[in-house]
């Protein structure tokens, strides 16, 4: 990525910080981690293969959801409750890093690398750890506060997966 091997494909971070800010690269990441749940939504086989959660534990319920509750301990309840979440609601495959660091620009949209956290699990996870990325970027960068925020809207009306009311995602991410 991308096919032509003297092209380098700028991860979305960096454009991101760079002040490169289009809401279409965020409304491909959307479509994109959308396309990953309905294609695996309550699949036996992904669950099978991709059911253990260790590695996710470890590096992303650790360090963001126990650490943030240890140190804020009014807030802990909350962050158990999702901790739970995680373990117990298992229908799609999850990437586990959905972040912009992970998003190769490749046009005409995006590619996702980095899979070393992928599990079967809770989908509302990916959605947040990107909407959070991108909230946390709109306070880092405050001049680009409307660009970011519309990017966060871009992503998440693209995501496609909380409409359906079968899967009915959307409204248990919010």
């Amino acid at each position: 990525a991308p096919p032509d091997p003297t092209r380098i494909a700028p991860d979305w971070k960096t454009e991101l910080l760079a002040g490169r800010i289009d809401p279409a690269l965020a409304a491909a990441a959307g479509r994109t981690l959308g396309a990953i749940i309905r294609a695996t939504w309550q699949q036996p086989e992904w669950q099978q293969r991709f059911g253990d959660q260790t590695v996710f534990d470890e590096l992303r319920l650790d360090p963001y959801y126990r650490y943030t509750a240890a140190r804020h301990p009014a807030f802990a309840a909350h962050f158990h409750s999702l901790i739970a979440a995680c373990a117990e609601r298992r229908v799609s495959l999850v990437h586990g890093d959905w972040s912009p660091k992970n998003l190769l620009v490749t046009p005409p949209g995006v590619m996702a690398i980095d899979f070393e956290v992928v599990h079967f699990g809770d989908p509302c996870f990916d959605t947040g750890f990107l909407l959070c990325h991108l909230l946390l970027k709109s306070i880092h960068m405050p001049a680009r506060q409307a660009a970011l925020l519309a990017c966060a809207q871009a992503f998440w009306s693209a995501l496609d997966f909380h409409r359906s009311e079968e899967r009915r995602v959307g409204k248990e991410c919010r």
